[in-house]
């Protein structure tokens, strides 16, 4: 009923949730294994992951509501195969300032607070209004992170160390992004924060794979389209 092409987690995603649905499925893949982009390969005895690395949006088994427990109980996925570890610290360094976070985001607050006591409020503020938008309107129109975040922090460097991260993971420019897509990075980043599996990126495709084939997805490899 249905041909996916591409093994990658997407691919995997849409052809085990289109088997639940009742449809006769068929993913093709012109690798010899899944992956895509989140690919994988060994060099002797050290293995390695193509493409990602670390996974954001953590949340614990108990958490339900975020985009990790939705996409588990879309894809009837047990959280406790995944494997997760947390992430234990992160650094933003620039030539005279660090910023430090976990995911425990008091450890951001604290360390902006020590950095940049002058901008503190003016953070808080930010943080306010990036809780308060509605990041789920996809009608909304452009608005420059750059110059919303102006109104309310003045040190340029504490803006540039707050966007360094944000831009490296969710930006398709090189200097901006729109405040909708800001916000969605930062409470992904920073307010819910890191985790990577056990096993690295063939935890989640051994998950996907299993699945798949539960539910009985056909998959295809070596077969180019």
């Amino acid at each position: 009923d249905s041909i996916i092409i591409g093994a990658g987690m997407s691919g995997l995603a849409a052809s085990i949730r289109l088997a639940m649905a009742g449809q006769k499925v068929l993913l093709l893949e012109k690798h010899n294994i899944p992956g895509g982009l989140n690919s994988y390969y060994g060099r002797g005895r050290r293995q390695f992951d193509v493409g990602l690395h670390a996974l954001t949006n953590y949340a614990t088994a108990d958490k339900k509501s975020g985009p990790l427990g939705k996409i588990l109980k879309q894809l009837r996925i047990p959280y406790h195969s995944l494997h997760l570890l947390p992430q234990k610290q992160s650094r933003v360094v620039f030539k005279d300032h660090e910023l430090v976070f976990t995911n425990d985001f008091k450890t951001l607050c604290a360390s902006i607070k020590q950095e940049f006591p002058a901008a503190y409020p003016g953070f808080l503020s930010l943080i306010d209004d990036i809780t308060g938008h509605d990041h789920l309107n996809l009608h909304a129109a452009y608005v420059s992170t750059r110059a919303r975040m102006a109104k309310y922090l003045a040190d340029p460097i504490l803006t540039d160390m707050i966007l360094c991260p944000v831009l490296y993971y969710g930006s398709a420019s090189e200097h901006d992004l729109d405040y909708g897509q800001f916000v969605i990075m930062f409470r992904s980043l920073f307010m819910e924060g890191f985790c990577r599996p056990k096993n690295g990126v063939r935890t989640f495709l051994h998950c996907l794979t299993t699945r798949a084939a539960e539910v009985g997805v056909q998959i295809a490899y070596n077969k180019e389209v």
